[in-house]
This record gives structure tokens, C-alpha cells and sequence, in this order.
């Protein structure tokens, strides 16, 4: 049983993905992962303009947002006890890509498919005694959440400091969005092929999927960036993020 992305009319008039299962036509059992794993075999050249345009852009932005993160620090702390950035463990990419691995008997090749843990870094939005670990919130009623934090969430603005995380080289700029360690123990092999490419601040998932849905539940829209990921396509997605917090500024 294979799987296949497919594009459809979602109720409200916009696209949606679905992953439908297709009956294999070959011999040889498919396997998910090597499927998407053929797709991360590209160019060098497409990795090494990636990643000139993300130290690039995380310096830029680190630099013109510098005056704006004073400010949220200033109100995070007049807003709420505690500290004004919280860190988070996270599962990058996968350390290293064995489209073999599958098929052999190597147990430390096995364990590289789980990805690489990250700490990120956030503005804090939820009151100190929350659990960092916990269900994230998908809307702003939630009453973990503090009155500087509805702000912040809103308009994407606690995700800053993953600019650092971006200089460093654990996340990128585009890609599919970093999950908890709890999450991806519990990955398929469907669902362990968002592993394949660098977590990103942003992604198509961020400017497609509804508001409401949460990260784990998102899985069809990584999984088509990764199968379609291009310099361009990434471009497309960073202004389409530009126009989303723009417009959301106007509301």
C-alpha cells in the first residue's frame, strides 16, 4: 500500500490536502520513508542557497527586530511573573539520511530516524506555572494564556527568538514545524518522513492549514513541501507569511 498527496476543494473554497492510500503495483513492499527520502536526494546546490539566505535573513531580521524585542521584553514582565523566554526540547531533523536503513539490521542507524533534539527558544505567553509540555493551545481563549501573550501569538511575534536557532543552523527559515520528543516517539513511518528537512519558523502547513489545527495533526501539508521544496517555492511561502501577519496586524 502506497500513499499518494492529492489537492482538493476544501468547504470553504481553498485547497486541501488529503493522503490517500494506492494499491502498489511492484513486487518490492513500499515503504514510506524511502519514497520521501528520494525526495531530499536533490541538488547541493538548493541546501547551500537555503542555508546563505537563512543566515541572511535570521542576522537581518535579528538586527531590525532588536528595537521591538526591547519592547515585548518590557511587557512580558509587566504583564507577568516570570521569565521572558522559555526553552523548549524539540525534534529536528533526522541526523543522518540512510535510504537502507529500513531494510537492515543496524540499531543506531534505526534511532538517527528519530531526529535530533533541539532546544528552542520562545517569548513567553502562557503563565509560569503551565506545563510546558502540555496540549499547545490552538486558539487565544485558552486561559493558560497571558494578556501580552494573546498579542504576541497573534501576530507570530514569540517565535523571534528561533531566529538564534536558525543562525545556529538547527532550524531553517521554511520546513515543516519542530515537534515535542513525546509526539515523535510515537511517529509512524508515515509520519517520521517530516524528520527529512530542517524544522522552519514557517512553512506551508503555517499558511494553509486552519488556525485551530495543531502541529501533529498537520502532516499532509510537511509532507508535500517536502516532496515539492524548491528555492522558489520557499520564497512563495516566506511572502505569503509576510501578507498573512501583515493582514492580521490590519485586523
Amino acid at each position: 500500500m502506497s500513499h499518494e498527496l492529492e489537492i482538493t476543494q476544501g468547504i470553504d473554497g481553498g485547497e486541501k490536502l488529503c493522503i490517500n492510500q494506492v494499491e502498489s503495483t511492484g513486487q518490492q513492499s513500499y515503504d514510506p520513508y524511502l519514497y520521501y527520502a528520494s525526495s531530499v536526494e536533490v541538488s547541493h546546490l538548493f541546501y547551500f542557497f537555503k542555508r546563505v539566505i537563512d543566515i541572511c535573513l535570521s542576522l537581518f531580521s535579528l538586527l531590525l527586530f532588536l528595537p521591538l524585542a526591547l519592547i515585548i521584553i518590557l511587557f512580558i514582565k509587566i504583564d507577568s511573573r516570570g521569565p521572558v523566554f522559555i526553552r523548549q526540547q524539540r525534534i529536528g531533523k533526522t541526523r543522518r539520511l540512510h535510504t537502507d536503513v529500513l531494510s537492515g539490521k543496524d540499531e543506531r542507524r534505526k534511532r538517527d530516524l528519530f531526529g535530533e533534539p533541539i532546544s528552542i527558544y520562545k517569548f513567553r505567553t502562557m503563565y509560569s506555572d503551565v506545563d510546558l509540555y502540555a496540549v499547545t493551545p490552538n486558539n487565544n481563549s485558552d486561559k493558560r494564556i497571558t494578556r501580552c501573550g494573546k498579542i504576541l501569538r497573534r501576530l507570530g511575534l514569540d517565535e523571534l527568538p528561533q531566529l538564534l536557532n536558525v543562525l545556529r543552523g538547527e532550524m531553517s527559515i521554511v520546513g515543516p514545524r519542530p515537534e515535542m520528543p513525546f509526539l515523535v516517539s510515537q511517529y509512524n513511518a508515515l509520519e517520521r518522513c517530516r524528520l527529512l528537512e530542517k524544522p522552519g519558523i514557517t512553512g506551508y502547513w503555517q499558511i494553509h492549514a486552519p488556525r485551530d489545527m495543531h502541529i501533529h495533526e498537520s502532516l499532509q501539508y510537511d509532507l508535500f513541501y517536502i516532496k515539492n521544496k524548491s528555492m522558489l517555492f520557499d520564497v512563495k511561502i516566506m511572502l505569503k507569511t509576510v501578507m498573512y501577519i501583515l493582514s492580521m496586524k490590519n485586523n
